[in-house]
């Protein structure tokens, strides 16, 4: 160990190195996650990065932030992602829970403070959770909570904890007073880390067999288990200058924050430091959390914001976003010096203290102020082209050689040392080389567009490219190089007359000048964004498709999966209903790429053509299982496809159940046809049979009529009979009578009164017996049983009536007339007259009311 550490302060005592060029950093802040200025903790699996902020948990999948929020809102102070069991446990303000992916891959909040007694949460902040062996441990300030299946304790620290570790199976704390060992239920000194007890720890990373500590401003510490030494760096100054927060390691790269010098890398092989703070992009100095990702880059959480430093790329910036020199647009190696030029003139700095990291500081070459488009080395000389004129470059200073004025570029005339052609605004022109004084020939005839790129493609041939059209016009000179003898245009990419140089790199960085090797390892590309340096031996990552999302459209938007970082997909299923989904992807690339296209397709078809769209929706889709799959393109071919399986079920009357209900319906169906069938039949015959019985009926109800009839007719006849006789009797007797009166008459003459006593005697007995006899009788019954008891019921409703006047009201029902009547009743037809009249008396009936329609009423 001893001699580890004379090796490493030799090496940490060499001048300050670093890795060429500023690092690319990407900053995120409210606008991006929402709210929450400050970031405690930051840890990473995979792709994904979860932060404890000031206001929530936040998680980033490389494309897109989410917020969690606590139960009781507070600040978010630590975090610790455990995939096996599918959880981020997290720690707040007297809260600490975990957040689990669900069966639809949102992570789904579970408190576990409110499941212990009062005691147990009112702890203050939770910063750091381990799990060993099946046994939650929380570090909170002044507290050890130690969560298992039984009953939950607390080991309590006399010292405020500033800092905690996990290392092979035991966990370090850092308090006022030394560092401290969890053992059992209490905490106890670790051995020889008495040098320790009065500094202050803000972090603790392992590191070989041991660990190392960090404190605020007494530099960096290594302990092997058994005793403590110091470990001084070239960054001591930098970290006691800038107090270290913080602290995370990635193999032999250590990231430290600091509270006022924003982030130090140090190698712990090389003894290489790098230093980022605002000079060089960062939103601020004060850095709070460090953690490095799955692929070696570096996230920052800051006081303010959150920055994500990409160390392991093939790009990196000249200089940082803080020393900006303007537009990228020319650079050459020159006697040693990098010339740079820019649309702010021109600038130069040692080629070694670019490739050597050192802190760039550019000197202005004395010239006029504008862009300087173009440098070339020619002859020991370098040319700038500058939008006043044309200079040669001596050190610091350029002096204008011509009266040209707005040159783009310029090229040496082959087969010659003492020509060049120089591309202007419009046109090209020749200079010359006479005894050391270089002067202009003048324009080339025929050539009128603009020179910023052209070559020499042959003895007497220039083409000028359109970069713009990806065209060339290629012209043809004469023997003294200053006419057109013809020309002709050609489709010509402008970036392939450049040998060994990617063309794409020059639409990547919208590169507008040449691209310069400063050696063999490394490249400088002048951009827009100034210059860029580019190793290509540094594999650069490549682009990972994500499904972010997939999404019911109908009724309304509703998440059925979202991407996770266990990339836990359950094969969503959906009902029928919901046949309508809409899918969002994304690319995670690195910072540096373009703009990206998507291809897409379902259940293994063609692939559709490349689109920029994110989004792809598929409305009414059948039933059935599908696949989706999504793959971004890039110019360095596709990348891995991201799919998801998904089951649409069918609608409700084509399920199982609904062929069982149908096979029931069916099988109800035949059994009613069978049923009605045999009912339509037995009906038919029923109605046969009735129709039969019927028949038979209406034949006996014939037969019946007909005999009732003919008992009818036998009955009237017989009362016909009887009235008949009835009437001869009468007009018998009356004969009788008349003459009896006559013999009367004619013995009153004679004046006998005993014989004229007798006859009267005679005569009133005759009259006693037409109007007493029995025949009456027997004709009311007659009557009663062919009229349904009609002189019954006359003589119940007017019993008043004589037998007369009964046998007058049975004449009038039988419709006889007057003349008719008179003899059956033996009297005149004056008398019948007189008869109804008395009748009508004794039914009280009004002029109005026919007396033959009344006594048929009595029917």
């Amino acid at each position: 160990m001893q001699r580890f550490l004379t090796v490493s302060v030799c090496m940490f005592c060499l001048c300050l190195k670093a890795l060429a060029g500023v690092p690319f950093i990407m900053h995120y802040g409210l606008d991006d996650y929402g709210s929450g200025h400050s970031t405690w903790r930051i840890a990473t699996y995979d792709n994904w990065t979860f932060f404890a902020n000031e206001r929530a948990l936040l998680s980033f999948d490389g494309i897109s932030w989410e917020r969690h929020l606590l139960n009781n809102r507070s600040e978010v102070r630590g975090v610790a992602v455990f995939p096996k069991q599918h959880r981020v446990y997290v720690g707040g303000e007297n809260e600490y829970g975990y957040f689990e992916v669900g069966q639809n891959g949102v992570l789904q909040y579970h408190c576990l403070s409110d499941s212990v007694d009062k005691r147990f949460r009112e702890i203050g902040n939770v910063w750091e959770i381990y799990e060993l062996s099946g046994v939650l441990y929380l570090r909170c300030d002044n507290y050890i909570l130690i969560m298992h299946n039984k009953e939950p304790y607390m080991i309590e620290s006399k010292d405020k904890i500033f800092a905690s570790i996990l290392v092979d199976g035991v966990i370090y704390v850092a308090t006022d007073h030394g560092v401290r060992m969890v053992a059992g239920e209490r905490l106890i000194p670790i051995t020889g880390g008495a040098p320790l007890d009065h500094m202050r720890i803000n972090s603790m990373f392992k590191y070989k067999q041991g660990m190392i500590v960090t404190t605020s401003n007494d530099g960096m510490f290594y302990y092997d288990g058994r005793r403590v030494t110091s470990m001084p760096t070239a960054a001591d100054r930098l970290l006691k200058e800038g107090v270290i927060c913080c602290a995370a390691i990635n193999n032999e790269l250590v990231a430290l924050g600091t509270i006022h010098n924003g982030v130090v890398l140090l190698n712990m092989t090389t003894g290489e430091v790098r230093n980022y703070n605002e000079t060089h992009g960062l939103q601020n100095n004060t850095v709070l959390s460090v953690n490095f990702d799955a692929v070696g880059n570096l996230w920052a959480g800051m006081d303010y914001g959150i920055d994500y430093i990409v160390t392991q790329a093939p790009y990196s910036h000249l200089y940082g976003k803080g020393l900006s020199y303007g537009i990228g647009y020319c650079a050459q190696v020159f006697q040693n010096n990098l010339y740079l030029g820019t649309d702010r003139g021109l600038f130069f700095t040692s080629v070694e203290h670019v490739l050597n990291g050192q802190v760039l500081s550019l000197e202005k070459v004395e010239s006029p102020s504008g862009p300087a488009w173009y440098l070339y080395s020619h002859n020991d000389e370098l040319f700038c082209l500058h939008d006043k004129g044309i200079f040669i470059v001596n050190g610091k200073k350029a002096t204008k050689i011509t009266d040209v004025i707005g040159a783009w570029s310029c090229v040496a005339q082959t087969g010659t040392s003492n020509r060049m052609f120089v591309g202007l605004y419009s046109g090209i022109c020749i200079l010359e080389n006479n005894n050391g004084q270089w002067r202009s020939l003048g324009q080339i005839k025929g050539i009128n567009e603009s020179g910023r790129y052209f070559k020499q493609t042959g003895k007497q041939q220039l083409t000028v490219y359109n970069r713009n059209m990806n065209t060339a016009e290629v012209y043809n000179l004469d023997s003294s190089y200053r006419t057109v003898i013809n020309h002709h245009t050609e489709r010509k990419i402008w970036a392939d007359s450049l040998m060994g140089i990617p063309a794409d790199m020059y639409d990547k960085w919208d590169a507008s000048g040449n691209i310069v090797k400063l050696n063999k390892y490394v490249n400088l590309i002048p951009s827009s964004e100034g210059f860029i340096l580019y190793k290509p031996d540094i594999p650069q990552p490549s682009m990972r498709t994500l499904i972010q999302q997939m999404l019911l459209t109908t009724p309304k938007d509703s998440v059925v999966y979202r991407a996770n970082f266990i990339q836990h997909k359950s094969n969503p299923i959906i009902g029928y209903d919901g046949n309508s989904v809409r899918f969002v992807f994304s690319a995670i690339t690195s910072p540096i790429s373009e703009s990206v296209s998507y291809q897409y397709r379902l259940n293994g078809g063609e692939w559709s053509a490349p689109s920029a769209s994110t989004t792809k929706e598929y409305s009414n889709l059948y039933e059935g299982t599908y696949t989706f799959e999504v793959r971004a393109c890039e110019t360095t071919g596709d990348t891995k496809v991201d799919s998801i399986t998904f089951t649409i079920l069918p609608p409700w009357y084509r399920t199982w159940i609904a062929d069982i209900i149908y096979l029931f319906v069916l099988c109800c169906c035949a059994f009613f046809a069978y049923k009605y069938i045999r009912r339509y039949i037995w009906h038919k015959q029923s109605l046969a049979v009735e129709a039969k019985t019927k028949e038979m009926k209406t034949e006996i109800v014939q037969l019946e009529k007909e005999k009732i009839d003919l008992e009818l007719k036998h009955k009237n006849q017989e009362i016909a009979n009887l009235i008949i006789s009835v009437a001869r009797k009468n007009e018998t007797l009356f004969a009788l009578k008349e003459s009896i009166r006559t013999v009367a008459v004619k013995l009153s003459k004679t004046n006998t009164a005993e014989s004229k006593r007798e006859l009267l005697m005679i005569n009133n007995s005759i009259e006693s017996s037409m109007e007493g006899d029995e025949l009456l009788k027997r004709f009311e019954e007659q009557f009663d049983l062919v009229n349904n008891n009609f002189m019954q019921r006359l003589s119940q409703k007017h019993p008043d009536l004589s037998g007369s006047e009964r046998l007058m009201c049975a004449y009038l029902k039988m419709n006889l007339s007057t003349k008719e009547m008179a003899p059956l009743l033996n009297i005149s037809v004056r008398g019948v007259e007189t008869m109804r009249y008395r009748i009508r008396k004794k039914f009280n009936l009004d002029r109005e009311i026919n007396l033959i329609e009344y006594i048929n009423s009595f029917s």
